[in-house]
């Protein structure tokens, strides 16, 4: 505290976990304003889980990263989530991801929006080779868009074995498709696993 500029700030803390280089867990969640003015990017050579928005993530650097919970924190996160494998440093991240968590915080009753998430998964299926778990929040129509990426993309997310979604399909045959086509895969590559 005594080495802290101005500690009556609400982002006293942020010091300290940005000197943190053997950290391997992370939980960090500032609200709506997600405190974008206090986080500066920060390099975690140990961090293996880590609990944040996805304007959060970006500021992140982690190349152990295994376990990344992503936190809704207002309506921007779809913008944020659908923007972030851009830098090289974060497709290194997600490269390495085992378990993905998108939004299961969120609660349509507590955080309406006006539109579903509608196309998102675009960006991050190119990097999720490792993927063996993912959790879909509900209300933004992720389970959809994941089902027709993975259908149209024959070699993502090989390791995926378990989706956890807390909305329902729009329609299940696409989704037994879905995993009948994983399922084939697997049979014929050794590398991809079964559902």
């Amino acid at each position: 505290m005594e080495s802290l500029t101005n500690p009556e700030e609400s982002h006293f803390l942020l010091p300290v976990i940005h000197l943190s280089v053997t950290l391997r867990e992370l939980r960090l969640y500032l609200g709506n304003h997600q405190g974008r003015a206090g986080f500066t990017e920060t390099h975690f050579p140990e961090l293996r889980a880590l609990h944040c928005s996805a304007s959060i993530f970006r500021f992140i650097n982690a190349p152990k990263l295994e376990a990344l919970h992503l936190l809704w924190s207002g309506s921007s996160e779809l913008m944020d989530f659908s923007q972030v494998p851009s830098a090289e440093k974060v497709q290194i991240m997600l490269q390495s991801l085992t378990t993905l968590d998108i939004y299961s915080n969120y609660d349509p009753r507590l955080h309406p929006i006006s539109h579903s998430g509608g196309a998102i998964f675009s960006v991050w299926m190119l990097y999720l080779h490792s993927l063996q778990i993912l959790i879909l929040g509900q209300g933004l129509g992720l389970i959809d868009d994941l089902i027709h990426y993975l259908w149209r993309g024959p070699t993502w997310c090989p390791k995926l074995t378990t989706i956890d979604s807390f909305s329902y399909p729009e329609r299940w045959s696409s989704l037994q498709d879905c995993i009948e086509k994983q399922n084939h895969r697997a049979m014929q590559d050794r590398s991809i696993h079964s559902c």
